[in-house]
């Protein structure tokens, strides 16, 4: 189960990142269609980029709050929501609305998936978490380019990748109930230390139960030292 959830968590960062480069791949033609400088792209990427360190900041009282599963999944519905904001924008103005609720889904789906890996699996796993998250941001141009030149246009990029989103909220939210492991059970102000080694002794027991051998937990940083 702990597999399937890493599988799914993979899938989310390809999500995450399919709509971080629509924006740049299409504002040539949107600010001709929007009736607005180039230069307003700035605005609407400092927006979002505002919301996700706002959400990012609020991300850990969230998580411990209502777990992991509960903030993927809203987050992810709220980008996939605005998403599709974004393929019904008319105006500007419209834009920088609906770029709200995208970069504080964003940013909080991003710090709680972060964060959950880290405590729950092996280091390796990081480095393939924000590799999947390439992926999806060198998929989108693509995506956005195949859209202008065959007749459905940037929003009908934005709309196509808003439903590819859609289903992920569902999916994320069963898998976490399923696997457990959310921060839920560490009071506020636990040392970050406490709730690392914590999750060790859970993936060395989880090991153990699936290979029927005892495993011995790993070194801890002071042995390392000496």
């Amino acid at each position: 189960m702990y597999s399937l959830l890493l599988a799914i968590i993979y899938i989310a960062f390809v999500s995450l990142g399919l709509p971080d480069s629509l924006v740049g791949a299409g504002w040539p033609v949107m600010h001709r269609d929007l009736g607005v400088p180039v230069a307003f792209a700035g605005i609407v990427t400092t927006i979002i980029a505002a919301g996700t360190i706002a959400s990012s900041l609020a991300s850990e009282r969230l998580t411990r709050r209502f777990g992991v599963g509960v903030v993927t999944a809203v987050s992810v519905g709220m980008t996939a929501a605005a998403l599709g904001g974004f393929s019904l924008s008319g105006s500007f103005w419209m834009l920088c609305l609906w770029a709200v609720p995208y970069g504080l889904g964003a940013g909080a789906v991003d710090a709680a998936l972060n964060n959950y890996v880290a405590l729950h699996y092996a280091a390796r796993h990081m480095n393939w978490l924000h590799s999947f998250w390439g992926v999806g941001a060198s998929i989108s141009p693509f995506v956005m380019s195949y859209a202008l030149t065959s007749g459905p246009g940037w929003r009908g990029a934005y709309l196509v990748i808003g439903a590819v989103q859609a289903p992920s909220p569902s999916s994320s939210s069963s898998a976490s109930r399923c696997g457990g492991g959310s921060t839920r059970s560490f009071p506020s102000g636990t040392p970050t230390s406490t709730m690392t080694r914590t999750a060790r002794t859970a993936r060395t027991a989880r090991t153990a139960q699936a290979t029927g051998h005892p495993v011995a937990p790993g070194p801890t940083c002071r042995s390392r030292r000496r």
